[in-house]
């Protein structure tokens, strides 16, 4: 086999695994992170409240890795869902989101809700 050739896959070979650790790594902690904050019963409710993005962005990408009962995994992708759907319809200011959103911020309480709930049943059980 050409060294040529052979170099190139050990080096493909060997960025997919480092690829995979990382993201690894990285569901651990961010799970890590979102049981933080939405685990800890002591957590006060602004700290949730600027986390929401965190927990809905955890949510969209690692729900099927969290083992949830049917009914909360659906509460769960409808939250994010219609919390993502409000955030994309808001208008921006200059490049900055308007104030106000009375219904966006009922979404993020909900989603809140819904994260403690989810942080207490399934995030810690989570697979990875």
């Amino acid at each position: 086999m050409n060294p040529t050739l052979y170099l190139s896959c050990l080096v493909v070979l060997f960025e997919t695994l480092v690829w995979t650790a990382r993201a690894e790594g990285d569901f651990d902690s961010q799970r890590a992170r979102v049981i933080e904050i939405y685990g800890n019963p002591a957590t006060d409710q602004a700290t949730r409240e600027r986390n929401v993005e965190l927990l809905a962005n955890f949510f969209d990408k690692y729900t099927d890795q969290i083992l949830l009962p049917p009914e909360l995994r659906n509460r769960v992708n409808d939250a994010v869902t219609k919390y993502k759907e409000e955030k994309a319809k808001q208008s921006l200011v200059e490049g900055t989101p308007a104030q106000g959103g009375v219904l966006l911020t009922l979404l993020a309480g909900l989603l809140i809700q819904v994260g403690i709930e989810a942080a207490y049943q399934g995030i810690k059980k989570a697979v990875s």
